[in-house]
């Protein structure tokens, strides 16, 4: 990314997400209810998957809904669909996010907010 393209995303944060936000709560508030409006579900992912044996594999999955609320810890939590189950996951956990424009800048929001995007 540029730094132009860093400086967009701060201006997003700053004047959209946490706007008025005052505490860890509000904050939390202003990305839980971004996140909700902006991404749109389903779509579809790869997910670190554990196996039985001790090994990890990635798997291909869809991605359902936001779960929980507004008072997650550290990362939101997505639910996703694998096969015949859903379960939940970290948002930071997904990775070759096939989504819209919308959802994938929302992500990168997400990402760069949590430190997980770095910029040259």
């Amino acid at each position: 990314m540029t730094k132009s393209k860093k400086e967009e995303i701060q201006h997003r944060i700053d004047y959209e997400i946490i706007v008025d936000a005052y505490g860890d709560h509000e904050v939390k508030m202003g990305w839980y209810y971004y996140m909700e409006e902006k991404l749109n579900f389903p779509f579809t992912a790869t997910v670190e998957i554990e196996k039985r044996n001790g090994g990890k594999e990635m798997k291909k999955v869809e991605v359902l809904k936001m779960t929980g609320d507004e008072a997650f810890g550290e990362d939101m939590r997505v639910g996703v669909a694998f096969g015949e189950y859903i379960f939940e996951v970290p948002l930071l956990s997904l990775k070759n996010i096939e989504a819209d424009e919308g959802t994938l800048e929302a992500m990168g929001d997400w990402r760069y907010w949590k430190g997980d995007i770095e910029f040259d």
